[in-house]
Parts: structure tokens; sequence; C-alpha cells
């Protein structure tokens, strides 16, 4: 008990001096730093803060705007599905507008005169289409009795044919 009063008696005389300091008296001892009005020092107002994490998100090459860091990987990838849906594509005019996964082969027609016709599904309509017919992503390559031969072409650069052949048949029944 006596050395819990004799510490609690050397802390009121060792901080009574700090008590009575205001800041009127500031002690320039050299190794303080002035107190401005508003409270912080002068060193606090003189340099900025510096450290600390920032994000400096770097651009692709491909990318117009820095990817946002608080949005996953699949909501990005979702919000670029439906920017392709909702942007227009380029349509050439001496093509068809159709591209060929859009086309469903509903039959196929033999002409004396001009030859093989094949008969496709689009959107709800049927169309009909000959041989050597472009499409927006390829060429009706071929059409015999039972199947449509395509030669779709591909942006895709580490293939190493820049379009792959696609075979639509049509089997008995469908006709």
């Amino acid at each position: 008990m006596r050395i819990q009063a004799l510490s609690g008696l050397c802390l009121l005389f060792l901080a009574a001096p700090l008590w009575a300091q205001t800041d009127d008296a500031v002690v320039d001892d050299g190794l303080s730093v002035p107190v401005t009005e508003t409270g912080a020092s002068a060193e606090d107002v003189e340099t900025p803060i510096t450290g600390g994490v920032t994000y400096n998100p770097r651009k692709d090459e491909f990318e117009e705007k820095p990817r946002d860091p608080f949005k996953s990987p699949f909501d990005l990838a979702k919000e670029q599905e439906e920017a392709k849906k909702s942007t227009p594509r380029f349509v050439d005019p001496e093509r068809h507008e159709e591209m060929i996964q859009e086309l469903n082969l509903k039959g196929i027609y033999l002409e004396a005169r001009t030859g093989y016709w094949a008969i496709f599904e689009v959107g709800g309509e049927y169309k009909w289409y000959r041989t050597g017919e472009k499409f927006q992503d390829g060429d009706l390559v071929n059409i015999t009795d039972n199947e449509v031969l395509f030669k779709q072409y591909i942006d895709d650069e580490s293939q190493d044919l820049a379009h792959r052949e696609i075979v639509l048949e049509l089997h008995r029944g469908e006709e």
C-alpha cells in the first residue's frame, strides 16, 4: 500500500509542471514544433501526407478506360456481353445481313436449270440461297443433295487458318 501511495505522489509532482504550462508560455527548446491556431503543428501544415496504398490502374491497349476495382470479373464479362448485343454490327452491303450461326437448314431443293437451293429458316422467315452466296462471317461454298458446306472466316489470330468449314446436314425425315 505504501508503494502505491508513493508512486501516486511521484506522478503528481512530475505532472504538475506539465499542467501549469499554457500555449502562451511555450518553451522553445529546439526540439518541439510550434502549434498553429487550428491545433495542427507547423510540420503537418507544410508537408503533405505521403505513403499509404493508392489504386493506380493500368489500361490495357484495347480498353478505353481503366477497370473499376469494385466490380468482379464476372460482372465485367456480363457487361461486355450486353454491350456486344446492344451495339449494331457492321453490315457489308455486298453480303447478306445474316451470319452463319443464325441459319437453320430446313430443306434442299434441286431445280433442273439452276441447280441446288438451300432453304433456311432465319428469324421465323424462310429464305432460299444458292452456292456462292456471301454472308457476314462466311460464304456458302457447296450444296449437295443432303448437306450444305460453308466457309466461315475466323478473326482469331491464334488459329493457323483464317477460315473453317461448317457442314450442315439434312437428315431423312427433315426434308
